[in-house]
């Protein structure tokens, strides 16, 4: 016993779309692009000055490797407000280049940086670079 599967010609498939369904799945389509692009919005206004001691939940991106200026620590605040590039804003420096790991302790954040071959440590009430282990 075999089994034949024919995909379905350019013609029966308008054949078989009315102009209603054509036009509703379009507008679908349309819709749902609309939603992707206007789904996520930056709530960090890049001209508010950023305040060092920030508390919340620290999110931690690796950014791209071999590029040390895409990686980022950002901050969800208690009243859930976002702020981005945290480290980078207040401390004037790139964080460095693949950080994939953190933990706080004693008031501070250690954040191994894979490609940059070093542990940074942060003082959370100022946000600025105390050491580096190597």
């Amino acid at each position: 016993m075999s089994f034949r599967f024919e995909l379905p010609s350019e013609i029966d498939l308008k054949k078989n779309l009315s102009g209603s369904k054509r036009f509703l799945l379009v507008t679908s389509f349309l819709i749902a692009l609309l939603l992707l692009f206007s789904a996520c919005s930056d709530t960090t206004n890049p001209n508010e000055r950023i305040e060092p001691g920030l508390q919340g939940l620290y999110i931690l991106s690796e950014g791209l490797w071999g590029s040390p200026s895409t990686s980022e620590l950002s901050v969800i605040t208690s009243d859930t407000s976002a702020v981005r590039d945290v480290y980078q804003n207040l401390a004037q420096e790139y964080l460095g280049d693949v950080p994939n790991h953190l933990t706080t302790y004693n008031n501070r954040l250690y954040i191994v940086v894979n490609n940059s071959h070093l542990i940074r440590v942060i003082d959370l009430v100022e946000m600025m670079k105390v050491d580096d282990i190597e």
